[in-house]
């Protein structure tokens, strides 16, 4: 069971953080000073304190404990929501900083989040020394063989290493996504209860509006975790039936039209007058048409077209989405169908967790199916995908 110190001179709070944490053996300190003498003797894979305490801040214990052991990793939770602080945090190293009051499944994630990119960083440490051990023994051996067995170990350094990079860039993107619709949601309930009374319903209707925006926000984002841990685990659950992917097609066209009309982009796409029916679970298809259309409009610029065409070739039906944009770098086109990952010119700041096409891809591969990207000669990328034809109308 993977050990967590928490530091906080509130009992009350170290007492709600250990219901929270039940699936890990908590520790708690009341202090720095205490929490520096129980760090020694317990040996914790992760630290939570919080930064107003008697006696030394949060601050001054996280300095102590990078002097003690670098690799501890730390988590500040603090009811001090200024950005200051904050930025002190993170150059001194902390991996999250989070606000209270905190809503205890967003808590949980985060913990669990950290827990697993502590497990990676060890992982990774343990793979390092191995492979530097193998290299030792294999230096007896032939010059040959040395060559061969440090190429296999540099090459997968280098997997290694951009697994790491993408899972950090995730857990930094992750918490910045849960906290931005988890504040809309406190500080419009907050406007809200405050105002109660003084303000018209329609101000009040605004504020009840802004919260249903953030919750669905928060919603997909976690929908999009589930649905990547169930693929992931082979649990997702599938209804197949007989369905056009035209027809697919067009109501997620029709979901999606203010988003076109808000950037004034054009999308050209004719029904085909073919078979195209497929033997297929409708919602997780649409599930993927909906992604692709959508970054394609995300990563448009404003009045451009993205054309939309549905073939058959063979047994196969084959959807493509072609857009103007930024396109993909072309050692990228691959990569971005893995967890985490980003192509590096759509790290605009727009925000998304990068799940997107990963779990697209899983549910294509469950569908026996094929999707890829190609550069789009004219400027852009087009996203292709391929099914099997049921051949039956």
């Amino acid at each position: 069971m993977k050990r967590i110190l928490v530091v906080d001179d509130n009992k009350e709070d170290c007492m709600l953080l250990k219901r929270i944490l039940s699936g890990y053996e908590i520790v708690t300190a009341y202090s720095g000073g205490e929490a520096l003498e129980l760090l020694s003797r317990q040996g914790p894979d992760l630290v939570l304190f919080d930064y107003l305490m008697p006696g030394m801040t949060g601050l001054t214990l996280l300095d102590e404990v990078n002097k003690r052991d670098e690799n501890l990793k730390c988590i500040m939770i603090t009811g001090m929501d200024t950005v200051s602080l904050a930025t002190e945090a993170f150059k001194k190293g902390v991996l999250d900083f989070i606000v209270k009051p905190y809503d205890r499944v967003v808590l949980k994630h985060i913990v669990d989040k950290a827990i697993q990119y502590v497990d990676m960083l060890k992982e990774n440490k343990r793979m390092a020394a191995q492979s530097q051990a193998e290299q030792e023994n294999y230096r007896v051996q032939l010059e040959q063989e040395v060559r061969i067995r440090t190429e296999d170990a540099i090459k997968a350094q280098q997997r290694a290493e951009k697994a790491n990079r993408a899972k950090s860039e995730f857990l930094a993107n992750i918490s910045h996504e849960l906290r931005t619709p988890m504040h809309g949601i406190l500080s419009f309930a907050k406007f809200g209860r405050d105002r109660i009374g003084k303000v018209d319903e329609k101000k009040l209707y605004e504020y009840f509006y802004e919260i249903h925006t953030c919750g669905q926000r928060l919603m997909k984002l976690l929908d999009e975790l589930l649905d990547l841990s169930k693929l992931e685990a082979g649990k997702m659950t599938y209804e197949f039936k007989n369905f056009k992917l035209s027809l697919i097609v067009k109501n997620v066209l029709s979901e999606i039209q203010s988003l076109t009309q808000e950037k004034a982009i054009r999308i050209n796409f004719q029904a085909p007058s073919l078979d195209d029916y497929v033997f297929m679970d409708q919602d997780k298809i649409t599930q993927v048409v909906r992604n692709l259309l959508s970054n394609a409009i995300k990563f448009s610029p404003k009045s451009k077209a993205i054309a939309v065409d549905i073939r058959l070739e063979d047994d196969r039906v084959i959807l493509s989405i072609s857009d103007e944009g930024m396109g993909i770098p072309e050692d990228e086109l691959e990569d971005v169908f893995d967890a985490f990952v980003q192509s590096s010119r759509s790290k605009t700041g727009a925000g998304g967790t990068g799940l997107g096409l990963s779990i697209s891809k899983n549910i294509i591969r469950d569908h026996k199916g094929k999707i890829w990207a190609e550069a789009n000669p004219s400027g852009g990328t087009i996203f292709r995908l391929s099914l099997e034809s049921s051949q039956k109308k």
